[in-house]
C-alpha cells in the first residue's frame, strides 16, 4: 500500500469504479485499474485519496485486505520512521 501522496501505480484511471462502504464518512472503492489488476483506494470524506493499495489478482484478495485494515486500524500506534527506539 502506499500513502497518497506517492508514487501513482496505475491509480485514477477511472476504470471499473466500486464503492464498497458508503455509510462512513470515508469510504473504500474498489476498482480495476488498465492492466486488469484489482485495487482499491480509502477516500475521506472530502474526496481526497487516503491510500491506494497494491495490486491483486484477485477481488477477493483485495477483500481480505480491506477487512485486515478495518481491523486493525483502531489499535494501529503511530510512529516515525526512522525515530530511535527507547533505551
Amino acid at each position: 500500500m502506499r500513502r497518497a501522496d506517492g508514487p501513482s501505480y496505475g491509480a485514477g484511471v477511472g476504470a471499473d469504479l466500486r464503492e464498497v462502504s458508503s455509510s462512513m464518512a470515508a469510504k473504500f472503492e474498489l476498482y480495476t485499474d488498465e492492466s486488469g489488476v484489482h485495487r482499491f483506494r480509502l477516500k475521506a470524506s472530502t474526496g481526497a485519496v487516503i491510500i491506494t493499495s497494491e495490486p491483486y489478482e484477485t477481488q477477493e484478495q483485495c477483500m481480505k485486505s480491506i477487512e485486515s485494515i478495518r481491523k486493525a486500524a483502531p489499535y494501529a500506534k503511530v510512529s516515525e520512521a526512522g525515530a530511535a527506539a527507547p533505551a
